[in-house]
């Protein structure tokens, strides 16, 4: 005759708090309880401690004198639940970092762990040595009751890093002698347009296309074939230097706002194969740049800073030495002129 099957008991934190309740007296304590319940999150293993001495339990079901479980739970140095996540800590030394909020760290420290992962034997790829270091920008757009659209942006960090881009150039006479100096992938004339146009030059093999300022009046016919690579004065890959315009962008790197979340995701700034003090300059130089985009007065336009590595942990950064001390102030916008004000100091930034 086969056993009979015993329903297992769970001990939890909810189960142990309406235990509690059960010691106590005064009905108000245990009506209490449900609230308390969804307000903490309180771990078993700490409830247990306490209900383990009976003087305790006795003090806290005593009539007059007993206590809530409000007061009970700060005794225990309990504080309110995190929105998203389980617990502000964990209760072992073995948990998921997604169930708890992250813990902001400075930039050398994350650098340091990011180093010392990137050695250890079951990272994956770890014979990719020349890992890259890229940080996620989140950002407020709002000014005052308007919204910042999306924007993009090419920069060029000060430490260069990985192979340069692919460039190619349209220019003649002068300019293509200077653009070949300057090191250009390949460079055309109007002679070289038909080829472009039959497809035997491919221009998704390039990573951007500059031209010479004498040669954007020819470029009409390729419009359709160029597309987002073709040549502007307003983009800056047209002008009279093809010389160090070509340099430039053999070094570029493009940054993107994600309409959708508010946010710069994954821009690279360096590699395991740069200092700390290099990677850290990149960083700064694109937080400035980023920050270009809203007035001062309008507040802070980056609110979290995070970085990892090429399949590593992420580490929130402390922005307080980041961010200039005019954009930690809070200002609330709410009159027209302040708001036509913004417009016009948008204006100007985006003309410049």
């Amino acid at each position: 005759m086969a056993a009979p099957m015993v329903k297992p008991v769970f001990c939890t934190s909810r189960s142990i708090l309406q235990g509690l309740c059960g010691f106590c007296s005064r009905h108000a304590i245990a009506s209490r309880s449900e609230n308390v319940l969804s307000k903490y999150k309180t771990s078993a293993l700490q409830l247990s401690k306490y209900m383990s001495t009976n003087r305790l339990l006795k003090q806290y079901s005593k009539g007059d004198d007993a206590e809530s479980l409000e007061e009970f739970a700060a005794d225990l140095d309990v504080k309110e639940k995190p929105k998203k996540y389980k617990a502000w800590t964990p209760a072992d030394d073995v948990y998921m970092i997604k169930d708890y909020p992250p813990k902001e760290t400075t930039f050398k420290d994350a650098m340091k762990r990011l180093r010392t992962q990137a050695s250890w034997s079951y990272v994956p790829d770890r014979e990719y040595k020349d890992r890259h270091i890229d940080v996620t920008l989140y950002l407020d757009l709002n000014v005052g009751e308007k919204k910042l659209p999306a924007f993009s942006n090419l920069w060029t960090p000060p430490h260069h890093f990985w192979k340069t881009n692919k460039v190619i150039c349209i220019a003649e006479g002068d300019g293509a002698k200077l653009a070949e100096e300057a090191g250009a992938d390949l460079v055309v004339g109007q002679e070289q347009f038909p080829e472009i146009i039959e497809g035997e030059i491919t221009i998704s093999d390039f990573d951007y296309c500059v031209a010479d300022q004498n040669m954007v009046r020819h470029l009409a016919a390729l419009k359709k074939y160029l597309r987002e690579k073709f040549p502007t004065a307003k983009k800056g890959s047209a002008g009279k230097d093809v010389g160090p315009l070509v340099t430039k962008f053999k070094h570029v790197k493009k940054y993107r706002v994600l309409e959708k979340f508010d946010r710069i995701s994954n821009c690279i700034i360096g590699n395991l194969g740069l200092s700390d003090e290099q990677i850290e300059d990149n960083l700064k130089f694109l937080i400035t740049d980023v920050c270009t985009h809203k007035p001062l007065s309008a507040g802070p336009l980056i609110t979290k800073l995070a970085i990892c590595g090429y399949r590593l942990d992420s580490y929130k950064i402390n922005l307080d030495d980041y961010i200039q001390k005019e954009q930690q102030k809070e200002i609330i916008v709410d009159t027209r002129s302040e708001l036509e004000k913004i417009e016009d100091e948008l204006r100007q930034l985006r003309a410049s």
